[in-house]
Parts: C-alpha cells; structure tokens; sequence
C-alpha cells in the first residue's frame, strides 16, 4: 500500500477544512462541519486497520523465527543421526565421534545465530513500527486539534454574529472597526 488510508483521511479533512468559507477581516472558516466529523469517525476506525497490519507485519516476523528454530532443531536432529551412523564403524569412531561433535556444534551455533537474528530482526521491526504509529498518533492529534480550533472559532463568531441582531447590525459593526 502506497499510502495509507488514515493519511488520505487527513488529506480528505484539510481539503474539508481549506474549502471553508474564509470569514472577512479574520483567518478563521466557516464550514459544514458534518463532513469533517464524519471524515474524524472514518479516522477513527482507520487507526485499528493500521495497527492490525502492523500486527500482521509482526506475525509474520514470528512466524519467520519460528521456522528458523524449527530449522535448526531438524539441522541438530540431522547432525545427531548422522553422528549415531558414523559411531557404528569402528575403525573410524574416533574420528566420526569428532565430526559429529564438530557438526552438532555448529548446527548449534547457526541454530542460536538464526533465532538470535531473527528475534533481533522482529524486535527492531516492532520497535520502528510503534514508532510510526506514534508519530501517526502524534500528527492526527496535532491536526484534530487544530481542525476543532477552527470549528470552535467558526461556531463562536457565527454564535457571536446572530446574537448582535439582524445582518444589517454586523455591516455596522464591520464598518466601525475600520471594514467596508
């Protein structure tokens, strides 16, 4: 996936949020705010989907250690049987002995090595992927709390304007602090 869809939801509210109308004499919109709180609900049920790919990413890193362990563990049994064969020769018991011991050591090793690697491969993978989710958490929070900065100014000054009276008040009022 090339984008992911919490980031074509943020996407989605800022164009919301720049297609307001612009209030004269001001930075704030005003703006039909049913769409952007639908746009939030749909980021709200995006988030899980995002984490549960991660979870997916995470299994599978699992499910990669796991076979390698199992790997290993049919590597040993192997090197096992086949230091058991070589004991049965007797002219060359010593030497077989060695090999298997040789073997089963190394078996061992790249068994440790492979699920060490594996599990360090898996923990980074995890920690990379908490990290995106925070900064994704972070971005939504900081954009969700700017979005509801405007929704509030654009209520305020529409709940402003319709108390003062009729519209032709506002005009006045504009026009006494300095307006056209």
């Amino acid at each position: 996936m090339s984008r992911s869809n919490l980031a074509r939801l943020l996407d989605q509210a800022e164009a919301a949020v720049a297609a307001g109308r612009k209030l004269p004499l001001s930075k704030r919109r005003v703006m039909d705010a049913e769409p952007l709180l639908e746009l939030i609900d749909q980021m709200r049920l995006s988030i899980p989907e995002e984490l549960r790919e991660a979870e997916r990413f995470m299994e599978r890193k699992e499910a990669m250690a796991s076979q390698a362990l199992q790997q290993a563990k049919k590597i040993i049994a192997d090197a096992e049987v086949e230091a058991k064969r070589k004991l049965n020769d007797t002219e060359v018991m010593k030497a077989a002995r060695q090999e298997a011991e040789d073997t089963l050591a190394k078996a061992r090793a790249e068994a440790e090595a492979m699920t060490r690697q594996a599990r360090e491969e898996a923990e980074k993978r995890r920690k990379e992927l908490d990290q995106y989710a925070q900064r994704v958490m972070a971005r939504l929070e900081e954009y969700l709390a700017g979005a509801l900065s405007q929704v509030r100014g654009g209520l305020e000054t529409l709940r402003a304007d319709s108390t003062e009276g009729a519209p032709g008040k506002t005009k006045d009022k504009v026009r006494e602090k300095g307006g056209r």
